[in-house]
């Protein structure tokens, strides 16, 4: 049963269902808040840099990309302010055009490697 579970759940995932939702504050209900995870991974000469960002109310639905750049650059440059654009937009798709209202933006540290 437990892996019939895992298998529904999964589906559920890849059709775009939820798998968990948490309950917010109340003084969030009236804010359009955008959550936004970004990551970067050095493998090589390469780094790969992961976005994330909520696009519903629930923050249960993402958009997500990635960007490959050359190790050391930084990823403040054009590929990442249209990156951030099209998850605004998908954002408002979710929202009748309405604009997030907050941003938390989550970024792991930097470190040498």
């Amino acid at each position: 049963m437990s892996k019939a579970s895992n298998i529904l759940r999964q589906v559920n995932s890849k059709i775009g269902g939820d798998l968990y939702q948490m309950k917010f504050p109340e003084a969030m209900a009236s804010l359009r808040t955008m959550l936004i995870g970004i990551d970067v991974c050095h493998a090589g000469p390469k780094s790969v840099v992961g976005i994330s960002a909520s696009t519903n109310p629930a923050m249960t639905q993402y958009y997500s990309k990635h960007l490959v750049q050359n190790r050391g650059q930084e990823i403040v440059d054009a590929n990442l302010k249209e990156t951030l654009n099209q998850a605004v937009k998908a954002f408002q798709e979710s929202h009748e055009t309405a604009m997030p209202t907050n941003f938390v933006i989550f970024r792991d540290g930097v470190g040498d490697a």
